[in-house]
């Protein structure tokens, strides 16, 4: 069960940064790693955007992954959290590992490399809470408000994939239920902000 609430991002931002700084200093050779998981367009990638902030503000270092840089094209979310878990695992047991990000204009892999192990590693997107992270916000938004956030932020229109994208996210909450699990459940189906 989850053990932190809101109906609003700022309360769980804060909450959370207070947290993971506490277990920094606590064990500062520990690498700490957490995930902002969601559906399309429910704010994941801004909150993460602001949790790497706020660490900053406390003087701690942080690598932001976002998981799609790792799915080769609409039909591979599966994949990209396969890829963004053995990441992850490499993070905890060495200082760098390789690695290649797909490019999404090009349609192809990008040149390899080197993510180096920070104190935080936030891994954002869809299927983050299957990557075995030390800590899981659910970031929560209805359909509509989550459809007309995506197509307000992206120049290029990708609506003939959110179905197809919605099936492979439903996929694997199904293997996990990424929700029920999570430590922080958030919303942001009060307002247009956290797009």
């Amino acid at each position: 069960m989850s053990n932190f609430r809101s109906t609003g991002l700022d309360a769980g931002l804060h909450f959370l940064a207070d947290r993971v700084r506490g277990r920094i200093q606590e064990s500062s050779s520990q690498p700490i790693f957490v995930a902002i998981d969601g559906r399309s367009g429910s704010g994941k990638s801004t909150f993460a955007q602001e949790l790497a902030k706020e660490l900053t503000s406390y003087n701690i270092p942080s690598l932001t992954i976002e998981v799609e840089e790792w799915a080769q094209g609409w039909f591979d979310l599966r994949g990209a959290v396969d890829r963004v878990t053995s990441i992850v695992e490499a993070l905890r047991n060495s200082t760098g590992v390789e690695t290649q990000r797909w490019n999404w204009v090009s349609e192809q892999w990008n040149q390899t490399e080197t993510l180096f192990r920070h104190p935080v590693t936030i891994v954002a997107g869809c299927g983050a809470g299957l990557t075995q992270c030390d800590y899981t916000v659910w970031i929560e938004a209805p359909e509509e408000l989550r459809l007309s956030r995506v197509q307000n932020r992206d120049d290029y229109d990708w609506s003939e994939f959110w179905q197809v994208w919605a099936d492979q996210e439903s996929e694997l909450y199904q293997i996990y239920d990424v929700p029920a699990h999570a430590d922080y459940q958030l919303s942001t189906s009060s307002g247009p902000n956290y797009p």
